[in-house]
């Protein structure tokens, strides 16, 4: 008898172990974040994408090297989309190297503007601050590509 109430007990006390609360989940990653680093890849794509006849010219190399810089700092503050992060999304392969670069341009102020959200995270503001900044010179690069090619 005492050994049926003994596994009655280990039983009872098994079950609940099991159904009890489970730890809570880690916060989900800040969604600004992820939007930003997707939009980084996307304007560092455009960028890179070439004709046969075209070269990466230095310009080009160094806005990318700015963006890198940033997602650097925006994985930095611990942000993580579960995505590779040598992936590169497909573009369209039409596009005339002014086109690319508005294009560029476009993705790179939308990820300006999803990083620079209100953080509640004091070590976080300052990897956001240093991620605003490599996203504007990547930015004002691209301008600068824009313009070379005759539109803005």
């Amino acid at each position: 008898m005492k050994r049926k109430h003994w596994l009655i007990s280990l039983g009872t006390a098994v079950l609940a172990l099991c159904t009890a609360a489970p730890a809570p989940a880690q916060p989900p990653p800040h969604p600004h974040y992820v939007r930003a680093i997707l939009q980084l890849r996307l304007m560092r794509a455009y960028l890179n994408r070439q004709t046969p006849s075209e070269q990466l010219d230095n310009e080009q190399v160094a806005a990318m090297s700015e963006i890198d810089s940033a997602m650097g700092e925006i994985f930095d503050a611990s942000i993580e989309d579960g995505h590779d992060p040598h992936w590169v999304p497909s573009i369209e392969g039409h596009l005339r190297r002014g086109d690319r670069f508005r294009r560029a341009r476009d993705a790179g102020a939308v990820a300006f503007n999803e990083v620079n959200q209100v953080e509640d995270n004091g070590f976080a503001n300052g990897l956001k601050r240093r991620a605003l900044v490599h996203i504007e010179r990547a930015n004002r690069m691209v301008d600068h590509l824009i313009h070379q090619t005759g539109g803005m």
